[in-house]
């Protein structure tokens, strides 16, 4: 794709997929359920928003990114496939959420009994650098956790929430194995486990963390077996 604004003003019934080098805009308008996969490269700079419409990734991850990812509101990036994550942030790449939604709206992982029933994944995984700073995520989604920020020995992952609201997941928040975090601010809510599970570098210094008798710890950090 060349152009540099691209704007979806209708739904499609077959999935597109895309790849995106350069700086691109892309916008959804209001009522429109695009079905499509990005992929951004490395060196590219893309914004995403729009005016109410819907991104819908199928049979791989929504977007995936290795360059500059910014989504922004009015849009929903929604992915309906069993082990397909609305974004993947890979290590190198920089995604920030400055509005939006992300979410799998098909998914159908039960905590109690635990099982995928046929689509689970997490709805955002970062490897690089992500900075969620207003917007939502949230699934209906009790097997996958909602967020992994996981890394590697060689390259930590970097995650930092300084706002938004963030629901669902067995865990809201699991910072992985390799994964740093900071939370500044937001409210997260879960109702079958954790709000945060950390396994690595977590720092909080504030947010709102909601859950209910069902749930085993609002924040759990330590090495995990299960």
């Amino acid at each position: 794709v060349s152009a540099a604004e691209i704007e979806l003003i209708a739904s499609n019934a077959e999935s597109a997929a895309v790849t995106l080098a350069g700086t691109h805009s892309v916008s959804v308008w209001e009522g429109v359920t695009y079905r499509a996969v990005f992929t951004v490269v490395a060196g590219a700079n893309v914004t995403v928003g729009g005016f109410g419409g819907t991104i819908c990734g199928e049979e791989t991850h929504t977007f995936t990114n290795s360059g500059n990812l910014t989504i922004n509101g009015g849009v929903t990036v929604d992915n309906i496939t069993n082990q397909k994550a609305a974004v993947v942030n890979y290590a190198g790449g920089e995604f920030t959420l400055g509005g939006g939604s992300l979410t799998r709206s098909l998914a159908a992982g039960t905590y109690k009994p635990n099982s995928p029933n046929g689509n689970s994944y997490y709805a955002l995984v970062n490897n690089g650098k992500a900075n969620l700073n207003s917007g939502s995520i949230s699934m209906k989604d009790g097997y996958s956790s909602l967020i992994q920020n996981v890394g590697t020995a060689a390259k930590e992952a970097e995650m930092t929430i300084s706002g938004g609201t963030y629901s669902g997941g067995i865990n809201t928040v699991k910072n992985d194995d390799w994964g740093v975090m900071t939370i500044e601010n937001g409210s997260f809510e879960n109702y079958a486990q954790h709000c945060v599970l950390n396994a690595h570098k977590l720092t909080i210094n504030g947010g709102t963390f909601t859950g209910e008798e069902t749930a085993t710890f609002a924040i759990c950090t330590g090495k995990w077996y299960y």
